[in-house]
Order: C-alpha cells, then sequence, then structure tokens
C-alpha cells in the first residue's frame, strides 16, 4: 500500500494519463454496447411485431371458406374475417 501511495505522490503526471486512458477504454466500450444494444433491439422490433399470417382453406362440397388469422405477438391476437365464396355449377 505504501508503495502505491508513493508512485501517486512521484509520479502524478503518469497516474492522470493512466487514469484518461481507462476512462477512453471504458467510454469506448460504453459505445460499442450502445450500438449492439441498439441493433439487437432493432431485429427484436421487426421480429416481434412482423405478423405472422395463417391462412386455413377448407373445399367443401359447393363453398370455399378461407380463414385468415394473423398472430402478431403474444399479447396480441387478432382475427381476420371470414370470406366465403359459393361455387357456381353449370346447368347443363
Amino acid at each position: 500500500m505504501v508503495r502505491l501511495i508513493d508512485l501517486i505522490k512521484n509520479y502524478p503526471a503518469q497516474i492522470n494519463a493512466f487514469s484518461a486512458v481507462c476512462a477512453l477504454f471504458v467510454s469506448a466500450l460504453s459505445i460499442f454496447f450502445t450500438i449492439r444494444t441498439l441493433r439487437l433491439q432493432r431485429i427484436h422490433n421487426f421480429k416481434s411485431l412482423t405478423p405472422i399470417a395463417n391462412v386455413l382453406a377448407n373445399d367443401y362440397e359447393n363453398q370455399l371458406e378461407v380463414r385468415i388469422r394473423t398472430l402478431a405477438s403474444v399479447h396480441s391476437y387478432s382475427s381476420g374475417s371470414l370470406h366465403r365464396t359459393e361455387s357456381r355449377r353449370r346447368q347443363t
């Protein structure tokens, strides 16, 4: 401990320079992690907000049923409308 105090007393300019280099290292590290976190957050937001479409098609004798369901995220659920089209038969 005495040697450390003597080093600080005898070489104050070098200790100042060393602490400045350490501060630069910490700030560069924080900038790196900030950029990385922002990139990961953008990827997460894109993936979590992109809806996943689920198209269910049923074919009956004279009807075609298409049901569209969108699961946007775990917390929100929206269901699309039911659309039915009657098939027309030709009279022969």
